[in-house]
């Protein structure tokens, strides 16, 4: 298992700057509020602040926009990208859903494979941003999953 996870981390460093088409998700923490961020490149806080792309966990998200996460890794508390099982995400640019047991497949609402998802195991590229309005919070974010797909460009 951790030989395929040495691989994966290190077929991401080889791949994703080539990939045009993809997305980085970071799990993110901020006023005791679990969020989710999804970003092309990895996150300045310029970016983090003035992103359209961050959402917060739902327990559903069927019929509104945020994100909801099963499985062991999901909480920033816990995070351990290794164990999202399932990463439901309904933003403003579509709607779908990440399976750790469909080989990392991220399907639409009608069950159509739009691409693939990796655990990252990239921690060198976690942040802490002070908010723009209010210097005194910080947001924290920590990288779960490099998506390679053309859903979000």
């Amino acid at each position: 298992m951790k030989v395929l996870i040495l691989f994966a981390a290190a077929m991401q460093l080889l791949i994703a700057p080539a990939l045009a088409d993809g997305f980085y998700v970071y799990t993110m923490y901020l006023l005791s509020q679990e969020m989710w961020g999804f970003f092309h490149n990895e996150p300045t806080c310029d970016l983090v602040n003035q992103s359209q792309d961050i959402y917060k966990t739902k327990p559903d998200v069927s019929w509104k926009q945020g994100v909801s996460c099963d499985g062991e890794g999901c909480p920033f508390s816990k995070r351990n990208p290794e164990k999202i099982d399932r990463l439901e995400f309904h933003t403003r640019w579509g709607h779908y859903t990440y399976y750790k047991n469909r080989e990392g497949k991220i399907v639409d609402t009608d069950d159509k494979v739009v691409g693939f998802c990796y655990p990252s195991a990239m921690k060198d590229t976690d942040f802490d941003c002070p908010m723009s309005w209010e210097n005194s919070e910080h947001m924290l974010g920590a990288i779960s999953l490099w998506c390679s797909t053309t859903i979000w460009k």
